[in-house]
């Protein structure tokens, strides 16, 4: 018997020490090492843009066209886009989505055959493509939502904007089709940059038509903005 013990003995020792130890867990918070990454959305990087002069609030087509020219190697893709908070209308103020505003084929023919008209004739030409639905929202007291990419600055508030409906509506050398964003003026002293990044609710007499000056159309839709606030809030 005491034989077979010190067999078992001499054996289950050794096999007992080549055991791997059990990984302990440290305790408390782990280490994260190096810098966090931190990336800006075209938002941001046009409110960088618009304190360096770089974009011009008299020609949003050609700020957005910038715009879209500085964010290729400025952006990697989000993995998640805030979606827009849907809007309840009061009864008071027409609410237009984008779906609708953006809801049609627009070309801008910039043939030399077009281009040689003159500017009433150009203007009209264009926006024969507008539909009559539209149109009828004219000169009208509205309300529409998205996002603020600014492109006028006073005193650190924004006096001028374009309103897309996704926060990444501008980037990756893309650019909205003229009809899927509108040029928002606000009377000074502006609103706050930190609505950037936001879902927005703008309400406003809205401008429809094509705007052109030197034969290149700078806009589609232009608002000058009597409220805005956060979506979700009231006015």
């Amino acid at each position: 018997m005491r034989i077979l013990i010190a067999l078992i003995l001499v054996v289950l020792i050794p096999t007992l020490l080549l055991l791997p130890e059990k990984a302990v867990e440290p305790k408390g918070t782990p280490l994260v090492q190096g810098k966090p990454l931190r990336q800006k959305s075209p938002a941001q990087v046009a409110e960088d843009m618009a304190k360096n002069d770089v974009l011009d609030s008299k020609n949003p087509m050609a700020s957005l066209q910038a715009l879209a020219a500085n964010t290729e190697a400025l952006f990697q893709p989000v993995s998640e886009i805030p979606t827009p908070v849907a809007t309840v209308s009061d009864g008071s103020v027409q609410f237009l989505s984008f779906d609708v505003l953006g809801g049609y084929p627009y070309d801008i023919d910039t043939s030399d055959a077009s281009m040689s008209l003159a500017a009433e004739i150009y203007k009209a030409k264009l926006d024969s493509q507008i539909p009559s639905q539209i149109l009828t929202y004219h000169n009208q007291f509205v309300e529409v939502e998205g996002y603020m990419i600014p492109i006028d600055f006073h005193d650190g508030k924004v006096l001028s904007f374009v309103l897309v409906s996704s926060p990444m509506a501008c980037c990756f050398g893309m650019i909205p089709r003229i009809n899927e964003w509108i040029h928002i003026m606000v009377e000074k002293p502006g609103v706050s940059s930190l609505l950037v990044d936001m879902p927005l609710r703008i309400r406003g007499t809205l401008d429809i038509g094509a705007d052109i000056q030197d034969q290149a159309v700078m806009s589609l839709y232009r608002m000058q903005a009597k409220s805005v606030t956060p979506s979700g809030a009231k006015h």
